[in-house]
């Protein structure tokens, strides 16, 4: 579940539509179409990854950051109570979004609250962030080439024990 860049997942054919769920642009706080998408499904393993959209329009207000998130895990956990919930940290930016956008070099304190707060709710967080180099990036710096998703599935699924 997650935002465009989870997109990518489905657009470049890992997995089908039924198993993405995703939104270009999504936000923390609008999430709720999401959870009960995941819902309907009844999921054993969800892996959100949600995040990067929302540092665009907080500009470095980690407090409000954490607020949201911290609010969107106990209402991931309330839709989803069977389902082993996995956290994906926000992947870093770089030029030209990070020179559009300075903000985006921030990534890594996001990440900390994302960190922060997942360890509140007793549930695990996957750091792929060291999985990206400068040539997965698009020219936007900001999205991924498809050669980079099955290095973050296999990632994942590593880390949720599914291997």
């Amino acid at each position: 579940m997650g935002d465009s860049i989870t997109e990518g997942i489905y657009v470049y054919e890992y997995l089908n539509s039924s198993q993405v769920i995703y939104k270009n642009g999504i936000s923390i706080p609008s999430t709720d179409d999401h959870l009960a998408q995941a819902q309907a499904l009844n999921p054993r393993v969800v892996f959100l990854s949600y995040g990067s959209n929302d540092i665009s329009h907080l500009h470095y207000d980690y407090e409000k950051f954490r607020t949201e998130f911290d609010d969107f895990l106990n209402r991931a956990q309330a839709a989803l109570p069977n389902a082993e919930l996995y956290v994906n940290l926000i992947f870093p930016a770089r030029a030209p979004l990070t020179e559009q956008q300075p903000w985006y070099t921030e990534t890594a304190q996001y990440n900390a609250v994302i960190i922060e707060v997942c360890g509140e709710h007793g549930i695990p967080y996957i750091d792929s962030t060291g999985l990206v180099s400068d040539e997965y990036y698009s020219t936007d710096g900001y999205h991924f080439y498809g050669s980079f998703y099955p290095l973050w599935l296999y990632n994942m699924a590593k880390e949720a024990h599914l291997l």
